[in-house]
């Protein structure tokens, strides 16, 4: 494993429910500190109730994004913390702070109607996309001021920021026939450029905006041979055989150009694969692959035993076995292979135990809640 390479481990974490919890190491100090009094007062202090103290999680997004300033307050009638987001100011003259205000809900960050799909800062700009229940539509808000909305449709992928843009996409189901099927609208802060839908028989499986050419997974019959990687409106057949069924389809960036990552399955056979507009890049065979990831011409995997826990790592053609079997990868996201390094970030089902997978060690991590995305930045 390379070692001349200066690494930095980008972790963000999500809070659950846990953030709710009495705050128990607080208490044991405060009861250590207060033992020579009677012990029908350290019981009180026990007691004290959650709201006296904000959410011990906020910490963790404040390290998370330090150019914003997290503040919070109490709401007895909602019995919720409200959280306040601020923007610096950019300029000297710049006199007017930007802030959007949101409710803690265990660290959902939600709007009163609304849940929060994409938090993004853009040049001291608060940008936020918020989806209304039950799929009745979308806003798109800058420092709070709504300006983008859509009555219908639903928030599809991640909001994301280059130099040419803010982007996201959003879908709305319509009727073909006696068919339906999703028509998605490709949006550049509140100016859609571009709208899309399936052919008959289609799949689109994922679209995304890079310095603003428009990428889509796409299906465009039912044979897996029609699969193609769409670079603007030029189709490139990925080559996926006709005889196999292809699944997820997510796009993704390897070696600075856009691929598609998936797997397939014929009769009992099921491997992965990531295919570029040329063909297949990378296969892995290996039984019981949750996910992998590849780095040059190296190749790393984490594979799940038999009762869906992570069972061993696969690294630069070592192989690591996990003795603590009760460890799970949440998504793709949580791990990363770069400059001959691979991490990943593993937690158990209670959320309250983590391990930080770098060098073949476990390293164990305390919070509650759970992992979203790890970063190896060079």
């Amino acid at each position: 494993m390379k070692r001349s390479l200066s690494l930095i481990l980008l972790i963000l974490l999500a809070v659950s429910a846990f953030a709710k919890s009495k705050r128990p190491i607080l208490n044991r100090e405060l009861s250590a500190m207060l033992n020579p009094l009677p012990k029908r007062f350290q019981e009180m202090l026990v007691e004290i109730p959650d709201h006296f103290f904000e959410p011990e999680a906020l910490a963790l997004f404040r390290h998370a994004y330090k150019d914003l300033v997290f503040s919070a307050s109490f709401d007895e009638e909602k019995n919720d913390w409200k959280i306040s987001i601020t923007a610096p100011k950019t300029t000297k003259i710049d006199s007017e702070l930007r802030t959007e205000t949101f409710w803690w809900c265990g660290g959902g960050f939600l709007p009163e109607e609304e849940l929060l799909k994409g938090l993004l800062l853009d040049s001291g700009s608060i940008n936020t996309l918020g989806q209304r229940p039950g799929g009745s539509g979308i806003s798109y808000r800058v420092d709070g001021k709504e300006v983008f909305s859509s009555g219908t449709g639903t928030v599809t992928g991640e909001m994301t920021r280059d130099t040419s843009g803010t982007y996201f996409v959003y879908g709305i189901p319509i009727r073909k026939g006696d068919s339906a099927t999703m028509e998605y609208h490709i949006m550049n802060g509140a100016d859609e450029i571009r709208c899309v839908s399936p052919t008959e028989n289609g799949t689109i499986y994922d679209i995304k905006v890079r310095d603003g050419t428009v990428y889509r997974s796409e299906k465009r019959g039912a044979s897996a041979s029609s699969l193609c990687l769409v670079v603007g409106d030029t189709y490139h057949s990925v080559n996926a055989g006709a005889d196999e069924s292809v699944h997820l389809c997510k796009l993704t960036e390897t070696g600075g150009e856009m691929t598609i990552k998936g797997y397939s399955v014929q009769g009992n056979r099921k491997w992965h694969w990531i295919r570029s507009r040329e063909g297949v890049m990378c296969r892995v065979d290996t039984p019981g692959v949750q996910d992998f990831y590849v780095d040059g011409s190296a190749v790393a995997f984490v594979v799940n035993g038999k009762d869906g826990f992570v069972g061993s790592i696969h690294a630069g053609g070592a192989q690591y076995g996990i003795e603590e079997k009760r460890y799970r990868l949440s998504s793709s996201a949580c791990a990363d292979f770069r400059g001959g390094v691979f991490a990943a970030a593993l937690s158990d089902t209670s959320g309250r135990e983590h391990r930080l997978f770098l060098d073949g060690q476990l390293v164990p991590m305390e919070f509650n809640g759970y992992f979203t995305e790890l970063k190896i930045i060079e």
